[in-house]
């Protein structure tokens, strides 16, 4: 009680009992104190005493208020905050000390993703959650959003007291079905109005019984021109991280950049970049990620760098699909995509070192007879009679066909000849 406080005897108690007070001479006081002052005789035994009612009755001004905890001016029961962010429903104990119900922090829900859309009004606009537990009751968690880098709201949304199956997506928006339409998806959506009213400069909170879980973007900084910038976009949680508790990682997600919904008039499907839906994987799955590869794995996450990717007219997927078979139709090891065309004889004069397929083309020089000169062939011929000097014979008049030998060919050709006007 306040150390000034002037103090009225009442009445004595002897006995267990109820008294009358007057208290015409304290009325006006603004607080009103009573006080008990225990003195022992001696004669019954007794040491101690305990007040087990108090209340006041009868003729009393109608504006008395009785607190059980006059110094709180709080009654048993009366709702107050111990100051514990780990306890609910805190109420005045009988011993007028404040203290609730402990509880434990499931972090049982994850932002998984948020957007902006780009339908008329800017809709879809919201997040997506995932349940990472099953959750009886919805209503301990609720949302908030930071406009502008505003600092936090606290709760804007509460959540209604549904069960919630672990492994469940569905959305929070700022109306009742667009996002369902936009994201051609069945997932269930929570309209949050106001509270999901952001653009991509904007934070969101996300929370359980009161205390933020999970955070995407900085609530004290517009996002704006910022990494995490999701305007007419998107950002999406990278998978095995989350929840982060009050502090925004951005290491933690992947944002789409923004602008990207640009054009979209209908689906996000339609669009060049369309948002991943339910996609979180609470745990990485590490594989190949690239569809066009022998080993695809669907479920993977994360690529280990393991993809086998055939290459067109050069290899195919084995039968088991974790191998390359070549394509070589020539059967000289080299695959058909990777063929040259070309002189392949080092000794013809357009040799082509690079030439894995002989085409034909290749000019040999025959000693005595051709030569090279650069990668085309020239004949050898001495005397210029147009007969390679390998092939011709020995310079005699008589043998006309110039086979070294005068015999009766050359006899039949001079006959054949015989009586023609040389020109």
């Amino acid at each position: 009680t306040p150390a000034n406080s002037t103090w009225y005897p009442l009445t004595i108690f002897t006995a267990a009992g109820q008294t009358n007070f007057d208290l015409s001479e304290v009325m006006g006081e603004p607080g009103i104190y009573f006080g008990f002052r225990y003195a022992d005789d001696g004669t019954d035994g007794y040491s101690s005493w305990t007040i087990n009612q108090a209340s006041l009755a009868g003729d009393c001004p109608a504006n008395i208020t009785v607190y059980d905890c006059p110094a709180l001016l709080a009654n048993f029961g009366a709702p107050c905050d111990d100051a514990n962010p780990l306890t609910i429903n805190d109420v005045i104990q009988n011993d007028c000390t404040c203290a609730g119900e402990s509880f434990v922090q499931t972090n049982a829900l994850v932002i998984t993703a948020i957007f902006d859309g780009p339908l008329a009004g800017g809709l879809p606009k919201g997040i997506e959650l995932y349940a990472t537990a099953d959750i009886a009751d919805l209503s301990v968690f609720g949302i908030g959003s930071a406009t502008n880098g505003g600092g936090t709201p606290g709760v804007e949304f509460t959540f209604p007291a549904d069960a919630i199956t672990a492994g469940t997506s569905f959305f929070v928006t700022s109306d009742a079905a667009s996002a369902q339409s936009f994201f051609e998806s069945s997932n269930a959506n929570y309209n949050a109005g106001s509270a999901m009213s952001i653009n991509g400069d904007d934070a969101i909170e996300l929370f359980e019984n009161g205390i933020v879980i999970d955070a995407v973007g900085d609530v004290n900084l517009d996002g704006t021109g910022t990494p995490w910038d999701y305007m007419d976009g998107y950002g999406v949680r990278n998978c095995g991280t989350g929840p982060d508790g009050g502090t925004f990682v951005q290491e933690n997600w992947t944002f789409s950049g923004i602008n990207v919904f640009d054009g979209v008039t209908t689906v996000n499907s339609a669009g060049a970049s369309p948002m991943p839906v339910a996609a979180y994987q609470i745990s990485c799955v590490s594989g190949c990620t690239d569809s066009a590869a022998c080993n695809y794995n669907a479920s993977a996450t994360a690529d280990d760098g393991s993809c086998i990717v055939p290459v067109a007219n050069c290899s195919q997927c084995n039968a088991t699909n974790d191998g390359l078979v070549i394509v070589d139709t020539d059967g000289d090891t080299i695959c058909d995509a990777e063929e040259i065309a070309g002189c392949t004889s080092p000794t013809a004069c357009n040799y082509n070192v690079l030439a894995t397929d002989n085409d034909g083309t290749c000019l040999e020089p025959v000693a005595n007879c051709s030569q090279c000169s650069g990668q085309t062939l020239v004949i050898i011929d001495t005397d210029g009679d147009g007969i390679c000097d390998a092939e011709d014979g020995p310079v005699c008049d008589e043998d006309i066909n110039h086979d070294g030998v005068v015999d009766v060919n050359d006899f039949l050709r001079l006959i054949a000849v015989f009586g023609s006007v040389c020109e």
